[in-house]
């Protein structure tokens, strides 16, 4: 039996290593944002490692791929809505999601256009 400690930091240090990662596999953060959710369906993650996880994606756009690709799978598998996950991993979606506004796209337009306007 693995600790959840032990599944965090091994799903963790791809997911720091996001903005390297993604240069040369484009989908990695849908990938790993999928691992995530699946992870955290099966409670084997804590829903709190969706923010503690992403903080560390320097990239907006990789960051928003990533956390868009757990929440999507969350809200098709997981037991809940996506919005009741984000309230009990305490994630702050307009926090952790907010891009520069010069060169990202709005986050409820964002949000909006990959089926999550419910976060916004």
């Amino acid at each position: 039996n693995v600790s959840e400690s032990a599944l965090a930091d091994a799903v963790g240090e791809p997911v720091a290593g996001l903005d390297d990662i993604a240069i040369d596999t484009p989908m990695a953060p849908k990938l790993l944002g999928g691992l995530v959710a699946a992870l955290i369906i099966d409670d084997a993650l804590a829903a709190t490692f969706i923010a503690d996880s992403a903080v560390g994606v320097e990239d907006t756009m990789y960051r928003r791929e990533y956390v868009a690709a757990i929440f999507k799978e969350l809200k098709a598998r997981g037991k809940k809505g996506a919005a009741a996950y984000a309230a009990d991993g305490g994630v702050d979606v307009a926090g952790l999601l907010a891009g520069d506004p010069e060169f990202d796209s709005p986050l409820a337009e964002f949000l909006e256009k990959s089926g999550l306007k419910e976060l916004a």
